[in-house]
Parts: C-alpha cells; structure tokens; sequence
C-alpha cells in the first residue's frame, strides 16, 4: 500500500548531537539551549529584526484569541477556518470579499457595510493553510491587528507577509508538515504591541516584579517549546530546503498530468486535491484496489458558509493524493498510472 502519510526517516545521529546540549546543560523543559539556538537560526530565516517564539500553533492561535478577546478585540475570521482552532469565536458577518489566487486556497472577510473592517477594536485573521509555493497576495485589512495562520507554510515567505502589512504570522511544526518539531508551532511577530499583549499569556501569565517576586494575571498558559521538540526541529531544519525541493516537484508531475487532462485541481506543498466527477467514496474504492491511499478532500474538516467555491465544487467529488517527500519515483509513477486508469473509466 502506498500510505498517504509517512514521515521521513529521521537522522538519529543529528538529533543526538542536538539534544546532548540539553543533556550537558542538564536542562530539558523550556527555555533550554536548544530552544535558544533554534530561536536564532529562525531569526536569520524569518529576519533578526521580528519576534520568534516556540510554541504549539494551534494553542498560539488560541492564545491569541484569548488575550485579544479579553481586550475588547472581535475576531474577524475566514470564510472557512480550523474547527480546532477558531470554532470558539463568535462571528455575525458573512463572505463579500475574497483575496487570494484563483485556487481560493487564502480567504479573508470583511461584511458588506465595513463596520467591522474599520474598527479599532477588530483583529483579522488569514488563512493559508497548505504551504502555497506562491501565497495569495492580501491586501492589509482595516483592522488593529492582522494574523496569518500560515500553517504548513515556508519561512522564507515571512517576509512577503510583512511586507503586505501582517502583525504575525502563525506556523505549524506538526509531524506531518513540511518543517517539524514533533509536535510544536511557531508564532512570529512583527508588531511589538501586539507582542507585549500575547506576551502576558504564554507563561501561565506569570510577572517577574522589581523586587524578583512573581505575581500570575487572570488567565494564561504553557505556549513554550520542549528541548525534545527544539532539538527535533533544529534535526529537520538542516534538511528544509530538500524536502520543500521534494515536494515541489512531486506536484510538479502531479500537476502537469491534471493541465494535459483538464482535470480541475488545487495544490500546494502540503497536499494535491483533484477534482472527480464521481462521489469520492468511488475514487477511493478503485485507488485502494490499487493499493494506494487517498483521502477526501479537507475541507470536510472545515467550517465554512455556502459561498465559499472551493467547499461548493470539492466537497463531495474531491480528494487528495500523497505529496509526501518520502515517496519513490516507483510510487508517484503508479500513482500517475492509477489516475490514468481513473480518467479512462471517467472517474477524474
């Protein structure tokens, strides 16, 4: 079978070497040496000029919502979002305006009168959840503060984000995702306000006093990276570059089968959706008799209101196929052959 999903052998002997800092410094929470020089190497990715902090993505954006809320802040959130993550936000406005490429892959909202867009007391969320090679260009919305859930995404685009006007930029380093720690995320800030809010947050809200005491605000939490975790990162961070590489050019294939076809289809890094003409249960039938794993499409995972396009046409017909960096020439190869079969029996 060929699996969906499985990760890269990891390169024990690098992670050793890591993680025998930590051992050293008899030091394995948070906080550690690890922790330090992973912080520094993403500095020089992301720019030594913003603010980086490990954390778990999903919590940080939680995080936020949190600290914000509890400011008087309302959230303005995407046309479809994470239930993990922003289904505990109350939102009243509907889809009027889409920013993003033509696949809809990054989505913003603002409600058709601009009320919300215009308040000081608003923050706006962006989704780019699959690591695009080439993000959505977004315009800054007229909100205090505007955060990127970037997810699967690659550092180096950071910039572009900034550059567009974004506060902070949210990354995931799940085990699946392009870059990982295990289990871990990033936040990184380029906004020292909006820093200072989140900041009071992440350790339990704990306040080092003048005097050296601590004192613990109303609410908080443990937004803080392991030396496990940090030295896992650090392991796969030395590798980057080929797996993104890897990635690339297996949707590369995948997507010059889908032009020469007109198979509609939706890529990025992280995951390749193509859009069938029969029910994906009846895809997924034929690839597994075939021996090859494929999912349903992902936004079935999403929330999202009936004018989003992208849950319109993909929802009951799409799927996805394994991008994964681990597969051979041998696998994308019957891959390729299985969606040739699929296209002669008009199931694609």
């Amino acid at each position: 079978m060929i699996a969906f999903i499985k990760p890269p052998k990891p390169n024990m002997d690098l992670f050793n070497k890591y993680f025998s800092t930590s051992i050293e410094k008899n030091h394995y929470t948070n906080f550690g040496v690890n922790h330090e020089i992973l912080k520094n190497k993403l500095s020089d990715i992301v720019g030594t000029d913003k603010i980086v902090l490990t954390a778990n993505a999903t919590l940080a954006l939680d995080g936020l919502h949190n600290i914000l809320s509890t400011k008087c802040y309302m959230a303005y959130l995407p046309s479809f979002t994470f239930p993990a993550t922003n289904q505990g936000c109350k939102v009243s406005f509907t889809l009027s305006k889409t920013i993003g490429d033509g696949n809809n892959i990054g989505r913003a909202t603002w409600d058709k009168s601009g009320t919300w867009a215009r308040s000081k007391r608003s923050y706006t969320i962006t989704v780019n959840p699959f690591g695009c090679l080439n993000p959505p260009l977004c315009e800054k919305p007229h909100s205090a503060y505007w955060i990127v859930d970037n997810a699967a995404g690659i550092l180096s685009q950071t910039k572009s984000w900034f550059n567009a006007g974004a506060d902070a930029v949210i990354y995931s380093l799940h085990a699946t995702k392009i870059l990982s720690a295990c289990e871990g995320g990033l936040v990184i800030f380029n906004n020292q306000k909006l820093y200072e809010e989140y900041s009071e947050y992440i350790n339990f809200s704990f306040k080092t006093l003048s005097d050296g005491s601590r004192t613990s605000g109303s609410q908080g939490s443990n937004h803080k990276m392991s030396e496990l975790s940090a030295a896992w990162c650090l392991m796969n961070l030395d590798t980057y570059e080929k797996e993104i590489a890897s990635r690339a050019c297996t949707a590369a294939s995948y997507r010059g089968f889908c032009e020469s076809n007109n198979i509609p289809y939706i890529h990025s890094l992280q995951a390749f959706w193509l859009l069938g003409k029969e029910p994906t249960t009846k895809i997924q039938k034929f690839a597994s008799e075939n021996d090859i794993d494929i999912r349903p499409y992902y936004q079935k995972l999403f929330y999202c209101n009936e004018t989003c396009l992208v849950t319109s046409t993909f929802n009951q017909k799409g799927f996805c196929i394994p991008t994964r960096s681990t597969l051979t020439d041998g696998e994308i190869k019957n891959i390729l052959n299985m969606l040739k079969e699929a296209k002669e029996m008009k199931l694609i």
